[in-house]
């Protein structure tokens, strides 16, 4: 399978929950901010996420996986950061916005 990160691109893409925290440009200090950062978040329509996610330059498969399977992302923004929940492989990216 392929995975969703190698197919984002670098100049939008901050990081995943798994290793986010791990890069000297890191938003967060560590697990506890990174969780209240997330459940602060404003939600957002698929569509506004979607329409968001692709001025990003996303990848066409991921593009692929967000039309056939809608109901597994979650779409949510915090100040000028938006990220995309994949409840199908549990987890979050970030992108700048």
């Amino acid at each position: 399978m392929i995975s969703l990160k190698s197919l984002l691109t670098e100049s939008s893409f901050i990081g995943t929950c798994v290793d986010i925290l791990d890069g000297p440009s890191s938003p967060w200090a560590d697990a506890t901010e990174l969780s209240q950062f997330i459940e602060n978040s404003e939600p957002m329509d698929f569509l506004e996420g979607e329409k968001s996610i692709y001025g990003t330059g996303i990848n066409k498969l991921i593009k692929l996986k967000l039309r056939r399977n809608p109901d597994v992302f979650k779409f949510a923004k915090n100040k000028n950061i938006m990220w995309m929940y994949d409840s199908e492989d549990d987890i979050h990216y970030f992108f700048k916005l």
